[in-house]
């Protein structure tokens, strides 16, 4: 006699956790692994960005200049595999980093830095 019941097909047990220590041991110790995260973060950044009124390209330079391309697709991919990450904008205000940033006081932006979400 068959059971009818579709639930009686269906089991729930415990998984093993994926901690952020074995998520970057996947992510180093697989080339599968590695291309499921930086193939979409490759493709995000790929025809990159315009800036609107930048005529003489000076922003899009800037950016260059920091490499912010590669660490767009370096968050996008921190935040795929551990699920988040912020990119840190450093700037020159005449601040701290603990105060908040003076957009009008602005000398230079000095680095963008990468943090996943751990």
């Amino acid at each position: 006699m068959m059971n009818k019941d579709p639930s009686a097909h269906f089991s729930f047990g415990n998984r093993p956790i994926l901690t952020d220590h074995l998520l970057g041991q996947m992510y180093l110790g697989s080339a599968l692994t590695r291309k499921i995260i930086r193939l979409p973060a490759e493709e995000a950044v790929k025809n990159w960005i315009e800036v609107e009124g930048d005529e003489e390209e000076l922003a899009l330079q800037s950016l260059d200049d920091l490499g912010a391309e590669e660490l767009f697709a370096n968050a996008v991919s921190w935040a795929r595999l551990y699920g988040g990450a912020v990119i840190l904008l450093l700037a020159n205000d005449g601040g701290t980093l603990e105060t908040p940033l003076d957009e009008n006081r602005i000398r230079q932006v000095e680095s963008l830095r990468v943090y996943d979400r751990t």
